[in-house]
């Protein structure tokens, strides 16, 4: 059965997935959903507003703040767990290190601040996951789920 969808409502059903799939410890596969989805709302997000995408606009203050590193070696060290979880260009990246529940939180947190550019709203996922967020790192909770 073939339906008919947009890129909007596409990378929002990753994102909701995404954060369901955190809730139940799948790192790995959280970054990936959340990676397809901060990708394709950052774009929406460039074209319909005059600002930068999150990965956009993190990569340059972080080159802003440390000009010796290149922007393009920001970029790739921004995106390189996501990269290494769903390519397999050379046999020297098979193995590879990865905190994933760190790379986890950083690539929902850039696809809804992506949706949050885009649409001035969150999900309640997503202010829920903040919420969360907020509370652990105020230590009132042990752990985000």
């Amino acid at each position: 059965m073939e339906i008919q969808t947009t890129k909007e409502q596409a990378a929002l059903t990753q994102l909701l997935t995404a954060l369901e799939l955190f809730s139940q410890e799948n790192y790995i596969s959280t970054v990936t959903l959340a990676g397809a989805a901060e990708e394709i709302l950052g774009k929406l997000a460039s074209r319909e507003n005059t600002s930068k995408s999150a990965f956009e606009g993190l990569a340059q203050n972080l080159h802003n703040n440390h000009p010796q590193h290149e922007v393009k070696a920001i970029k790739a060290r921004l995106n390189q767990s996501r990269n290494a979880l769903k390519h397999a260009t050379s046999i020297d990246e098979d193995v590879f290190s990865i905190n994933p529940r760190l790379e986890a939180i950083s690539m929902i947190c850039r696809a809804l601040t992506n949706y949050l550019t885009l649409k001035k709203d969150l999900p309640k996922e997503g202010k829920d996951f903040f919420e969360k967020c907020y509370l652990e790192i105020m230590g009132e909770a042990k752990t985000i789920e």
